[in-house]
């Protein structure tokens, strides 16, 4: 398990994690490392340097799945280190950003090689109406991009800092 970020690592996925190992009495929790005592393990870390992403390979006997968290902020280079690990299976975790990058990719032109899940409000029931208020009062209305990711789970064609043309509109001109 891989993310942009060690405080999201160390703040929230391993304490989720580590929440159900009464669950597994003999498997050992180790800082950032399961074990399970018959070879079976879960490495969580975080890095910049492609180098150090590489080198992982599973097998049939020996099943590898690398999920990276936090997707959308994972750069591209650490995506190309993991394409050269031996997978049987990768996860992409994340809310949606900016149309741009291997995580959208993966819901758009490499979507068939991808089972998607998208998920907005309908599957968040703990997020309270104030807090939908308070988005959307802080961004000005519902088709605000921002308002779209953060409460739809739509992907953004533009951000407040990053435009010139939303994607939407170059999809326009060229048709």
């Amino acid at each position: 398990v891989t993310t942009a970020d060690g405080k999201q690592l160390d703040g929230q996925i391993i304490p989720a994690i580590w929440a159900h190992r009464a669950k597994f009495p003999s498997w050992r929790f180790v800082e950032r490392e399961i074990t399970n005592g018959t070879g079976g393990f879960a490495k969580f870390w975080t890095t910049d340097e492609p180098g150090r992403a590489e080198g992982w390979h599973g097998s049939e006997d020996a099943p590898l799945l690398i999920i990276v968290d936090e997707a959308k902020s994972v750069p591209e280079k650490i995506y190309e280190a993991l394409d050269r690990c031996t997978f049987q299976s990768v996860g992409y975790i994340s809310s949606p950003g900016l149309m741009e990058g291997r995580f959208f990719d993966a819901f758009s032109k490499h979507r068939d090689r991808y089972f998607s899940i998208q998920a907005g409000l309908a599957d968040c029931p703990h997020i309270s109406p104030q807090k939908i208020a308070d988005i959307i009062s802080q961004y000005g209305s519902e088709t605000h991009p921002f308002v779209r990711s953060c409460l739809h789970g739509r992907f953004m064609d533009t951000s407040s800092d990053n435009y010139i043309f939303t994607v939407g509109d170059v999809q326009l001109l060229l048709e």
